[in-house]
């Protein structure tokens, strides 16, 4: 099992990095190795099954991975949570060829509003990369992920543009997090 941990408090706006985690489609633009990334299944707005598949250089094959993600919007605090945990179910999604399954990951995705210029964020997550990767390439990858993961996040959150779904939720936080109005 290989575990990570990151956390970063930059001056990004809550509601453009909120709106920009929820675009699952959109992770392989920003996450190291992710080359697919969809919503297999949704159960609603806040809890769905994604589909990720890792590219890695040969000699290593590809990982995929099905999780199940529930999202938790606190909005009178200012926090959103996202609880990410793989399922094991190849009859939603089979196994591509020349890839292997992570089955066992969990990780959680939390941002929390400090002013209305900056955000902080932690990501968490404890995974087995299933299959043979050595020690020494495992130990980098995640050594190197959570800091990564935060600056490419930091990176598109100033560079796309505001994100379509960024008012709605600055609409949600105005209506629901004292805090948020009384804020420049």
């Amino acid at each position: 099992m290989v575990a990570f941990r990151g956390r970063s408090s930059d001056a990004i706006r809550f509601e453009q990095t909120a709106a920009i985690l929820l675009d699952v489609p959109a992770y392989r633009e920003w996450i190291p190795y992710i080359s697919a990334s969809y919503i297999v299944k949704r159960f609603s707005a806040d809890h769905f099954i994604v589909y990720q598949r890792f590219d890695f250089t040969w000699p290593y094959d590809d990982r995929d991975i099905l999780a199940e993600v529930r999202i938790n919007r606190n909005y009178p605090e200012g926090i959103f949570t996202a609880e990410i945990r793989a399922i094991d179910d190849t009859a939603l999604k089979a196994v591509p060829d020349n890839c292997l399954r992570m089955t066992r990951m969990s990780g959680t995705v939390t941002i929390r509003f400090i002013d209305h210029g900056t955000t902080e964020g932690t990501f968490t997550e404890l995974f087995d990369p299933a299959g043979y990767i050595p020690s020494w390439l495992a130990n980098a990858i995640s050594e190197r992920i959570p800091s990564t993961v935060l600056k490419n996040l930091r990176s598109r959150a100033r560079t796309v543009g505001a994100h379509p779904d960024a008012a709605g939720i600055r609409a949600e936080l105005e209506r629901r997090m004292p805090r948020y109005r009384s804020t420049p």
